[in-house]
């Protein structure tokens, strides 16, 4: 845990570089703008069809026998895709700076912390972008799956925060390494801090669901992954 805190003050600290601070807002700016056209050309069918759904369930059909469900289902459409809505605008950021920022941040932390470390280029920037579009397919998918569950109000709240932190493990922590790692050692790495990874992308996952600090995440996301990334293959290879 200590390791994580410190990749996470480091990633902070990287944070105030203004090359950082742009990285952070366009992407952001973005991802906001291209969700809001898709919520008001689709929102009122997506709100619909969760209605629709939610009217056919088996709790509507148990709650009427006391009151119709209808409202508390309209509720619920609009509550679902406000729900949404900021997880899809983390994602697309996050997937943009994956894409478009990663090389420059890693070789802004590179330089300022790591010079002495060996670039052994385990991956190439084709294979980032397929990493990417990987992780957004599979993180897709989970959450169509799941979304049922986020009608639960003890399984909501949790099910964006480790979808999420599944999307930002498996996207930055190859990033951080592609450059500098040659394939062996990202493998390694992955077997021996995986767990630690997780937790990582865990951390940072409920930060972004912290109202306008969640704004600052997709970066910080990317600057903690890359820190602690090299930090372990620096200490790999001395060992």
């Amino acid at each position: 845990m200590g390791d994580i805190v410190v990749a996470m003050g480091r990633a902070f600290g990287s944070l105030l570089h203004p090359r950082m601070l742009m990285l952070m807002i366009w992407p952001m700016a973005v991802a906001g703008l291209f969700w809001l056209v898709v919520a008001f050309f689709f929102g009122a069918s997506t709100v619909q069809w969760v209605k629709n759904y939610l009217n056919t369930s088996a709790i509507a059909e148990w709650t009427s026998q006391w009151f119709s469900f209808a409202p508390v289902a309209a509720f619920l459409g609009w509550f679902a895709l406000l729900v949404l809505f900021v997880p899809l605008v983390l994602i697309t950021a996050s997937l943009i700076i994956g894409i478009f920022g990663m090389t420059s941040m890693v070789n802004h932390v590179a330089e300022r912390d790591y010079p002495a470390l060996e670039r052994k280029h385990g991956g190439s920037i084709a294979a980032m972008t397929v990493n990417a579009l990987f992780a957004l397919v599979v993180f897709l998918l989970l959450s169509l799956l799941s979304l049922p569950l986020w009608f639960v109000p003890l399984l909501w709240p949790m099910i964006p925060i480790l979808l999420f932190a599944y999307f930002n493990q498996r996207m930055f922590r190859f990033d951080a390494l592609a450059e500098h790692a040659s394939r062996e050692e990202m493998k390694a790495l992955s077997a021996k801090h995986g767990r630690d990874m997780v937790l990582l992308a865990i951390v940072l996952s409920v930060i972004a669901h912290v109202p306008v600090v969640g704004f600052f995440t997709p970066v910080l996301a990317g600057l903690a992954f890359i820190h602690y990334c090299l930090d372990k293959l620096a200490i790999l290879r001395k060992a």
